[in-house]
């Protein structure tokens, strides 16, 4: 039999290893067929593998996982951009109504409506006072004194004297007049503004209520019924006065007040003052949801999504998943909302947070970056209210 196989050909290598018996053929060794042979390669072989090598490489398909990070690393950053919108807008609206707050409480500390009306009743006394001539009599000369005038005025201080202080005094009067008046105009289409921004606080929200119908009428203010009260007594002449000329009010000819503020372009009088305060108190309701829950709660947000965004940059790590950075923002938004309400009595006198310059968005931002803060904020919030409770019934 090894006679055999070392007589026989490689080609029928194959059919001698098939005939031998049963225990020798387990032993014998594989060989590889002819056509597999990297030294006999059949000309269709060769032809095959020059094909294949010629042929473009294919793009490999990006794997299910990679689509998956790549999703998310979008969405960090076009959410980011969102609330980066958000925070900048809001924050925008939230410090006017600050600054316009501390400008109207100043106001509001000087009395504007007992001063209007002060002045006003000032003015009116200095023109029949110091100004009796008419317009109509400005041309006649002043009559001649009498002889016991002019002895009379030898032992008094000259008249000239006492017209000109009264004359300068009415003067400061009038423009102080003027001024509380233009305060009192300037801030109230401030406030009437900033009222439509805390009523569409976004751009493009005024503009999308109006072409909808929602967009409310502005109330008629006073300046309005005073320049059309002034229009029509421009047109029913000087002689012939309106029918309102002979209402009084606290002794004062209702006409006349009228005609002054007509004369002077004032946008008031005495009796249409609005209340300074009630714009106080209409402006802090307005910016209060402001600063206790909704900038909180976006700086807080704005806080984890940098966290994650920071997390992306790194080769190293994986990108997160949706779920994980859900909760994270839901979190860090509970979390700036309850610093918010605990920021006044808690820490809003504290020493060191004034010491680092700390303030309550500020701090919200870095609670929304590191959670842990937060959590050991509540940690030591928890022992002071332990240690408070221990030693409930302990005092002597």
């Amino acid at each position: 039999m090894d006679k055999r196989l070392k007589d026989n050909s490689i080609a029928d290598l194959p059919e001698a290893v098939t005939s031998l018996p049963p225990r020798r053929r387990a032993a014998a060794p594989l060989t590889q067929p002819v056509s597999m042979r990297a030294d006999v390669v059949t000309q269709p072989a060769a032809a095959a593998v020059a094909d294949l090598a010629a042929a473009p490489a294919r793009a490999e398909p990006v794997p299910p996982l990679e689509r998956v990070s790549m999703k998310m690393t979008y969405f960090c950053i076009a959410f980011s951009v969102l609330l980066m919108f958000l925070v900048g807008s809001l924050s925008l609206i939230y410090t006017r109504g600050v600054v316009l707050v501390a400008e109207i409480d100043l106001l509001v500390a000087s009395q504007p409506d007992r001063r209007f009306g002060q002045l006003e009743r000032q003015l009116l006394v200095a023109q029949e006072q110091i100004f009796p001539v008419a317009p109509s009599d400005a041309s006649k000369p002043p009559p001649a004194p009498s002889a016991a005038e002019i002895v009379a005025r030898g032992s008094a201080p000259k008249a000239g004297t006492l017209d000109d202080l009264a004359q300068e005094s009415s003067y400061v009067i009038l423009h102080e007049l003027l001024d509380l008046d233009k305060a009192l105009r300037s801030l109230q289409g401030r406030v009437a503004h900033y009222d439509r921004e805390l009523s569409y606080p976004l751009p493009g929200m005024a503009l999308g209520a109006q072409a909808l119908g929602f967009a409310a009428t502005p109330p008629q203010s006073s300046d309005q019924m005073i320049n059309y009260y002034c229009t029509q007594r421009q047109k029913a002449g000087a002689d012939k006065e309106p029918a309102q000329s002979n209402v009084y009010m606290l002794g004062m000819n209702m006409a006349e007040v009228l005609d002054q503020a007509c004369k002077y372009n004032l946008g008031y009088v005495s009796t249409s003052v609005p209340s300074v305060k009630e714009w106080s108190y209409r402006i802090k309701d307005g910016i209060e949801p402001y600063g206790v829950w909704i900038l909180p709660c976006l700086y807080a947000a704005l806080g984890s999504m940098i966290f994650y965004m920071r997390l992306i940059l790194d080769p190293q790590q994986k990108n997160p998943e949706f779920f994980r950075v859900a909760h994270r923002l839901a979190l860090a938004a509970l979390a700036g909302m309850i610093v918010a309400w605990f920021w006044g009595p808690a820490f809003g006198n504290d020493s060191t947070f004034a010491a680092v310059g700390f303030g309550l968005f500020t701090f919200a931002f870095i609670i929304g970056f590191s959670i842990d803060v937060f959590f050991a904020l509540m940690d030591r919030l928890v022992s002071i209210s332990l240690g408070a409770v221990n030693r409930l019934g302990t005092a002597s």
